[in-house]
């Protein structure tokens, strides 16, 4: 923000005395994270797996080079608590069905009036009472495990994250993806003959690029 606004204006820039302060390594912001962590974990009611703290550090150090540590790291924890949380979890069978049963018999009994058989709508009335009943206490019962109800964020969900801030899939290397980059250079050498020096070229490029690693130069 300050190279943003305030060097493209001298006159403003004149006015501030600026204060250079050092991004946190990502050892520091894993410490610092770990002291945010119970507090969003209390505030989106979930749990944060010290694998999920580790992953915002070195993910986002990795694929978002706009922004700085901690903050990128810390938005990144909040936004999967977020989208977690707004996963709701899906009613149980002895919910919906107790609900099928009430829609049904409240269609009963609308037919029964409409027909003038009073005697089977009281009949109804009684049985959709029982049912509304039955409803209410599964409900209540369910409602009160959500309460306890807490989700896990792991390394996967900050995955997600990262994949949909970027574009980028982000994913851990399968045991095959592993055999195949070690093997990468014969593979290359079988398609491409006489370019040893570029085959090696390429190879290592493709590999640094997968586990995340700059060149060199």
């Amino acid at each position: 923000e300050y190279r943003k606004y305030f060097e493209k204006d001298a006159a403003l820039e004149r006015r501030f005395q600026p204060v250079t302060v050092e991004e946190p390594t990502e050892a520091q912001t894993i410490e610092i994270l770990h002291g945010l962590k119970s507090a969003y974990e209390e505030f989106h009611k979930v749990n944060i797996s010290d694998e999920a703290v580790e992953a915002a550090v070195k993910l986002s150090t990795r694929y978002i080079n706009d922004r700085n540590l901690p903050d990128k790291a810390i938005d990144l924890i909040d936004e999967a608590c977020s989208k977690v949380r707004i996963k709701e979890k899906p009613k149980p069978k002895s919910v919906t069905n107790k609900e099928l049963d009430v829609a049904e018999l409240n269609l009963e009994l609308e037919m029964c009036v409409r027909h003038g058989d009073f005697k089977g709508a009281a009949v109804r009335k009684k049985d959709l009472d029982k049912a509304q009943a039955a409803l209410d206490k599964a409900i209540a019962k369910w409602q009160g495990t959500e309460k306890e109800y807490r989700p896990v964020i792991d390394e996967n969900t900050i995955e997600e994250i990262v994949s949909m801030w970027t574009g980028i899939p982000v994913t851990k290397m399968g045991k095959n993806e592993q055999q195949r980059l070690l093997k990468l250079e014969s593979i290359l050498h079988k398609r491409v003959v006489g370019q040893t020096e570029a085959v090696t070229a390429v190879a290592k490029a493709v590999r640094r690029g997968r586990v995340g690693l700059k060149s060199a130069n």
